[in-house]
């Protein structure tokens, strides 16, 4: 089979300047090829990238592209420029998978050359998939995203299958040692700087706990700037304000999994009080930390229900609370004064996060796209 991936406009690949979505397509690819599919990836140029090379056996494919703004109006339109230009980038395929919101729409004038179009729901729907008619099948992550969608275009539920999306387990993992000496008051969080995260709520929560358990600590790692999708310099302005005084470090965005996953590996819990209702689709960095053995710590959304259950594999706290800093410190303060909880899920945690291999998961999207 030969299969094409768009991952859109904004991230390059490898990561350079940003993680979880192009490291998840670069998995699968590199999975595909492992299987015996032709694979190819197209991405965003970027300064110092070749427009073209193998990586893993996937022939990635590097055009166009922009930095995202704080515009919705200005990235809607950067996206329906690059979605139109880029398609004369990509070579004929089986399947072509499309993780990008115009893509659908104009990959359908070429369908000849593309065979059937999978489009990816990367986050909640905002009512486009009414006018996604000529796609052949639409995967979604989440229970809480296939209702959505279901709710809001009925006529495409014949064509919804629910895969999640996948984390390298070989990467991700806990300690090869059980004896491993992680700091039992180490919190973690990673992901953008911005306010839809939740981390000034975070921060508020630390002030808290500290002056129960003075020995607790805080490592926030991830990106601030506008082009890579945070807050801006005002934003971290007011983090570091918050953060005064208190043992929190700030670390730049770390895009080397391995890297990546020894952080995980030394924190204890790993905090992710997103309030982005209509924004977040899944929680890969959750389900990454549960992997290497940290402990989620995050807000009541839909779309962590599936993998993250609270006091079974994870800490869920009411972000809806009058005082969210305030219940996220109750819940904070609660795990790490019960160290047989944290046993417990830690070993629920790590257990469930094997269902979601890349190698699992792959599987199944060759299936369904065998079924299209």
């Amino acid at each position: 089979m030969r299969i094409s991936i768009v991952v859109g406009p904004w991230l390059p690949v490898p990561p350079l300047l940003g993680g979880s979505t192009n490291r998840i397509w670069m998995g699968l690819g590199e999975e595909f090829v492992r299987l015996g599919h032709s694979t190819t990836l197209l991405a965003r140029s970027y300064s110092g990238q070749s427009a073209r090379e193998k990586i893993g056996g996937i022939d990635v494919i590097r055009y166009g592209g922009f930095h995202q703004s704080n515009s919705l109006a200005l990235n809607l339109l950067k996206d329906f420029v690059y979605s139109f230009q880029a398609l004369k980038a990509l070579p004929e395929s089986d399947v072509l998978v499309v993780n990008d919101l115009f893509f659908p729409f104009f990959s359908q004038l070429r369908r000849r050359r593309y065979g059937k179009i999978c489009a990816i729901v990367g986050r909640y729907p905002k009512g486009q998939y009414r006018f996604y008619g000529g796609v052949d099948g639409i995967v979604v992550p989440t229970t809480y995203i296939e209702q959505a969608l279901t709710k809001q275009a009925p006529t495409c539920s014949s064509k919804i299958c629910r895969i999640p999306y996948p984390i390298d387990t070989t990467v991700f993992c806990p300690p090869e040692s059980s004896s491993s000496q992680r700091d039992p008051l180490s919190l973690l969080y990673v992901g953008r700087l911005h306010p839809e995260k939740g981390v000034h709520v975070l921060l508020d929560a630390i002030s808290l706990v500290v002056r129960d358990i003075p020995g607790a600590s805080l490592r926030i790692v991830g990106p601030f700037q506008q082009e890579q999708g945070g807050g801006g310099k005002s934003y971290m302005e007011k983090l570091r304000q918050k953060a005064s005084g208190l043992p929190v470090t700030f670390l730049d965005p770390i895009y080397d999994p391995t890297q990546l996953a020894r952080e995980y590996r030394n924190a204890e819990l790993f905090c992710y009080p997103s309030f982005a209702e209509k924004g977040e689709s899944y929680g890969v960095a959750p389900l990454e930390a549960m992997a290497c053995g940290s402990i989620p710590v995050v807000s009541h959304l839909d779309c962590f229900t599936d993998h993250i259950q609270h006091l079974s594999t994870g800490v869920v706290f009411d972000h809806k609370n009058l005082n969210p800093a305030e219940e996220l410190a109750r819940q904070i303060r609660g795990i790490l004064r019960d160290k047989p909880l944290r046993d417990l899920l830690r070993q629920n945690g790590t257990a469930c996060a094997q269902v979601y291999s890349t190698e699992k998961k792959a599987q199944e999207f060759l299936r369904f796209f065998e079924d299209i």
